[in-house]
């Protein structure tokens, strides 16, 4: 049987409003919250690693799951 994955996609997506979500591991109360966890957080973590290339893997944790 062939899909037509592009088809079958959007189908989910009507469905589901969206197919893929991001849940945050701390919590997200107020915009003050948000404003540590993402906007200017990610950007001091990302001038912290380039200040010292080695921290990256003591403050980056990459995990992937994939599973089919």
């Amino acid at each position: 049987m062939t899909h037509d994955y592009n088809k079958e996609a959007l189908e989910l997506h009507k469905l589901n409003h969206g197919k893929i979500e991001v849940v945050s591991k701390v919590p997200l109360a107020n915009r003050d919250d948000l404003s540590r966890a993402y906007t200017p957080g990610v950007a001091e973590v990302c001038r912290e690693i380039s200040r010292d290339s080695c921290l990256h893997a003591n403050i980056l944790l990459k995990e992937i799951r994939l599973q089919l």
